[in-house]
């Protein structure tokens, strides 16, 4: 009798857990070639790394591959290598990220990064220069504690990033009380 192919809480539908790309709850960490230590989530972010960069029919390659950035040599061929430079994300609410977005999987360029992190990295961001520092607007928002709706709206009227940043929040309406 075959073994019954069951999917993990985490696998994607159409991934059992004996499929051999399957996304384990929990799979203990086994000794690499060279004596590191590879979790399972180390193991599947080389292989998405390579997916979204050296595979046409990955549906990120647009975003990676198709523009340009390539992965260090050694870590095309050699899990081992990566591994041995990356080491195991710091918890789980991390994940693999390029220091500059325009960069290559390289050496320097990579490391392991928040959600937060990650969403501060994007191409689309808006990044204001005030009192000499830059930062995105949504680092401004939390910055200044405010909603970063508030400076968006300020810019898109025609506000400079000076007074959009500058200026500040006006006191919100009291209402009474209700008794």
């Amino acid at each position: 009798m075959a073994p019954r192919k069951t999917r993990t809480a985490s696998a994607p539908t159409g991934i059992s857990s004996n499929d051999d790309d399957a996304y384990p709850l929990y799979e203990p960490p086994r000794r690499t070639s060279r004596g590191c230590i590879a979790s399972a989530y180390l193991r599947k972010a080389w292989k998405d790394m390579k997916r979204r960069c050296l595979d046409p029919t990955h549906w990120n390659y647009p975003k990676y591959g198709a523009r340009g950035i390539t992965i260090h040599q050694p870590w095309i061929v050699s899990f081992d290598a990566f591994a041995e430079l990356m080491g195991e994300r710091p918890s789980p609410r991390h994940s693999l990220d390029r220091i500059d977005n325009d960069g290559n999987y390289e050496p320097g360029n990579v490391k392991w990064s928040s959600r937060e992190e990650q969403m501060n990295n994007v191409r689309s961001n808006r990044h204001l220069t005030f009192r000499g520092r830059t930062m995105t607007m949504a680092e401004w928002a939390k910055e200044l504690g405010c909603d970063r709706r508030v400076i968006f709206t300020r810019l898109k009227l025609g506000w400079s990033v000076e007074d959009a940043l500058g200026t500040p929040l006006a006191p919100r309406c009291r209402t009474a009380s209700k008794k």
